[in-house]
């Protein structure tokens, strides 16, 4: 599940979406780029999902409810950078929309294997925009 979606959200970035551009790129700084790649979708899944997921479980006895929770905050945290992947494609409307679906989608996975691991695998295959760097 991890490959396929993390995969599938990969070639989306391919297609002008956001992510990591390696592309554009040497060997070198294209590792630090995984690098950075990986720490930010580390960090970011240890904190919406085994954090707040976890938090949220406590008060509700709904499986779902934290996974909406957690997935309304990271939709939330992601509208501070949408001034700058702001495009007239992606109003700011679908912008939180498509946050609270990937959100949903990590959560999930998170929710189902009580792994990080597989979020962080989601989102970090995801964050890449490998298929450039295979093109060029």
């Amino acid at each position: 599940i991890t490959l396929a979606v993390g995969l599938f959200c990969g070639y989306g970035n391919s297609r002008g979406g956001g992510g990591y551009n390696l592309g554009n790129y040497g060997a070198v700084d294209a590792l630090l780029l995984v690098a950075g790649a990986a720490f930010h979708a580390f960090s970011t899944e240890v904190y919406f999902r085994a954090y707040w997921i976890r938090v949220l479980e406590r008060y509700t006895r709904n499986a779902f409810v934290p996974i909406l929770g957690s997935s309304l905050l990271y939709a939330v945290s992601y509208m501070t950078v949408f001034a700058s992947w702001h495009s007239e494609k992606l109003p700011l409307w679908g912008f939180f929309l498509l946050f609270t679906g990937l959100g949903l989608l990590f959560g999930w996975g998170y929710s189902k294997s009580r792994s990080v691991y597989v979020a962080w695998g989601m989102h970090f295959l995801g964050v890449l925009n490998f298929w450039s760097y295979f093109r060029n």
